[in-house]
């Protein structure tokens, strides 16, 4: 109960303050003044009557009070219809009828006033400065009565009221007060809702405002962006087949007026597409309206349209199917943006790069373009294309061109740009493809590519045929030096190996004498055969000897060589302990060769096999046809091109050691040490120069799969098949 109170004279208070400093009033107070101040109107003639009838009746008192207050509102009234703040004059005069009220109450009774006023007032007058002030007021003036009820005032003229009168008074005077303050209440209550509704909708009309400002703004944003943009803006109505919007850009751009434009919406302007382009944008429409509405489906075509003067415009068309609220395909709209410069320059571009792949698939040399850091290959000419092949997607450069698993130990890529990030210019530097085993120059150097990021443009040029020639002329320069050593060594032996034969013939002479004129047990016969044998062993190496004289000149006749090979073979291997395996291929060609010196070479290599085979072992002996040139050409072979007869032969020793590879046919050298009982050093080196005055070349492997060596003997044929020689086997 005191906080009302409380609340009630801090809002008395207030109001005296705001009515002093003159502030506005709210629109709910100043409709209260204005309910006020009919209640005014009508209560002034109303007691102006009550106070005659009153002073008719005598009732002085009674009616002087009437009297007072009708005075009182009269004064009100005026100052209402004056005054713009009306809240001191409301309490002034709500204080005068409650004055008015008391004076009846204390006066009126039996034959009195019949307290009309009591009814009158809590249900208008006090209820009009709201709830909880009126509820206070009633109360208050309610409690007064009754106090006045039981304990009358002395010394006044009064009429008695009578206790039943008394009870019912005051329970209709609280009835009505109670109605009163509910009926105020759900009044303050609506008039609450109603301002919150007036303050939405004021809210609302202000953002109503504000999104039409907002939507004129985009509208007038929107037509001037179409008044400005180069693009032509449509929208095709499906079910009429008519377009109900082109924005004014295609008559700009294909130079019609607007009343042509007109036209053309509401007959199409189809028509004017490139009659080349009409069937491809027809389908490509029908393509587009096959997609199921809503999905916000977006293609995009290029064509040509012709303009007023009969030009033709390159168009790139960019459409959307719009459906309907039933979900059915409605409307096409369309972007249309002129893309014939555009094209121009695609064209140009276009040549430019023709023009440049012209450039370097006209190179004779490797090119191709790898990213530094992911080693994916961006580009590669014809040349290249046509030796790795062309499927290089997500293949890396050390993978396709050298079939590696990881970065080369010699990439260049870290060399071409420099801690700054710029590049260094061209490396350069020489290499084999273990692919293709041929030989290159490389020219590496960092580029810009077309994304922006650093790449590596490799040219690399086909050393080859340059690398063979250098081989070539090593080989030539080492054949020379070598014929120039077999050449002494051969004049040598022929000055010294006839003179030789002499002495050793009277020798093996004398032995012979001696051998038949001493008796058969005599001691003397075992010296004389040991000096026989030595005699024998000096006239076979004369006779080697004589092979580098010009008296060993080859004698050469075309016949079957397949043959002679199966029969030297298996002279050279007799009876020891070594597997022969022939695979001669039984239509040999035939070869110009003199008998007793392809037989003496393969007697020598054979026996060097058996030699690196101390505990037995298989000897392959292979014999095949080749053809050396464009169609078959091996390398590392000092011979022109032609038919050839290709013998090896392949032993499962211990190979031989790469630095003996260089010295392996220099007359005398020998890995088994010196000594008639040993090796003279003399057997490859004679056969290879047997080889060599057959036209042919000799060349060794130093390991094959069986971990020995194997040697390989070209022959020139003379292009006629020989009869077949069967594959034999010697175990």
């Amino acid at each position: 109960m005191v906080n009302p109170i409380y609340r009630f004279f801090h809002k008395l208070w207030r109001n005296l303050v705001a009515f002093i400093d003159k502030a506005p009033i709210s629109a709910e107070e100043k409709n209260r003044l204005q309910q006020y101040t009919v209640f005014i109107s009508l209560g002034i003639p109303t007691m102006a009557v009550y106070g005659l009838v009153h002073l008719n009746r005598s009732r002085y008192l009674l009616s002087g009070a009437i009297f007072a207050s009708c005075a009182g509102l009269c004064v009100g009234w005026y100052l209402l219809r004056q005054l713009k703040n009306g809240r001191i004059v409301y309490r002034i005069n709500a204080i005068l009828f409650g004055f008015l009220i008391v004076a009846m109450v204390v006066i009126g009774g039996e034959g009195g006033s019949k307290i009309l006023w009591m009814y009158i007032f809590p249900l208008i007058a006090f209820f009009l400065l709201g709830k909880i002030e009126g509820l206070l007021w009633t109360a208050g003036l309610g409690g007064l009565a009754m106090i006045i009820f039981w304990f009358p005032l002395p010394y006044v003229e009064r009429y008695p009221y009578p206790s039943a009168f008394i009870s019912r008074f005051l329970i209709t005077y609280a009835i009505v007060t109670i109605i009163t303050y509910w009926f105020e209440y759900f009044r303050d209550r609506y008039r609450q809702r109603m301002e919150a509704e007036q303050q939405q909708l004021t809210r609302e009309k202000t953002r109503l405002k504000k999104v039409e400002q907002a939507l004129r703004v985009n509208q007038q944003r929107f037509q001037e962006i179409l008044k400005h943009s180069r693009d032509i803006l449509y929208r095709r109505d499906l079910k009429t087949g008519r377009y109900d919007y082109i924005s004014r850009a295609f008559g700009a751009l294909l130079n019609y007026t607007e009343e042509e434009i007109d036209d053309m919406a509401y007959y199409g302007v189809e028509n004017m597409i490139h009659a080349d382009d009409r069937d491809r944008h027809r389908l490509f429409i029908e393509q587009l309206l096959t997609h199921k509405p809503g999905t916000a489906v977006e293609d995009t075509i290029e064509y040509r349209m012709i303009d007023k003067n009969g030009a033709s415009h390159w168009f790139s068309d960019r459409l959307a199917v719009v459906a309907d609220t039933h979900g059915k395909a409605a409307f096409i709209l369309g972007n249309n943006r002129e893309i014939t410069a555009q094209r121009k320059v695609e064209q140009a571009v276009r040549h430019a790069h023709n023009r440049l792949l012209t450039i370097l698939d006209s190179i004779d040399a490797h090119v191709y373009v790898a990213d530094l850091d992911r080693y994916d290959i961006l580009f590669m000419n014809r040349k290249m294309k046509k030796a790795f092949g062309d499927n290089t997607q997500m293949k890396k450069c050390w993978d396709h061109f050298r079939g590696g698993d990881g970065p080369c130990p010699n990439c260049s890529n870290a060399t071409l740009l420099d801690a700054d990030g710029e590049p260094t210019g061209v490396f350069e530097w020489e290499g084999q493809n273990p692919l293709t085993l041929r030989w290159y120059i490389n020219y590496d150097r960092a580029i810009k590519w077309i994304d922006d990021r650093w790449v590596r443009l490799q040219i690399a040029v086909d050393i080859t045929r340059i690398k063979t020639l250098e081989h070539e002329r090593q080989a030539s320069d080492a054949i020379v030096r070598r014929a120039q050593k077999l050449e002494a060594i051969g004049t040598l032996a022929g000055g010294i190996a006839h003179d030789f034969n002499n002495l050793l013939s009277v020798i093996m002479g004398g032995v012979s004498l001696m051998d038949y004129e001493l008796a058969a047990d005599h001691e003397s016969r075992v010296t004389l055969q040991q000096i026989e044998e030595a005699s024998r062993k000096a006239k076979e190496l004369a006779n080697q000897l004589i092979t580098f004289s010009k008296g060993g000149l080859p004698v050469m006749v075309p016949g079957s060589i397949g043959k002679l090979v199966f029969l030297s073979v298996q002279s050279a291997v007799g009876e020891a302990n070594i597997r022969c395996q022939f695979k001669l291929d039984p239509a040999l060609w035939q070869v110009a060769f003199d008998e007793s010196q392809i037989w003496r070479v393969m007697i020598n290599i054979v026996r060097n096999a058996i030699d690196a085979m101390p505990d037995g072992g298989t000897i392959v002996i292979t014999g095949s046809n080749q053809i050396l040139g464009p169609d078959g050409s091996q390398t590392g072979l000092m011979l022109p091109e032609g038919p050839y007869v290709r013998l090896s032969v392949r032993d499962e020793g211990s190979g031989i050691p790469d630095s003996h590879l260089p010295q392996i046919f220099d007359p005398y050298f020998s890995t088994k040490g010196k000594g008639t009982d040993k090796g003279t050093g003399l057997g490859l080196a004679i056969t290879h120069s047997i080889v060599t005055q057959h036209g042919g070349d000799i060349h060794v492997k130093p390991r094959n799969s069986a971990g020995g060596a194997t040697f390989t003997i070209y022959l020139p044929a003379v292009h006629n098949p020989c009869d077949p020689i069967m594959t034999q086997h010697r175990e």
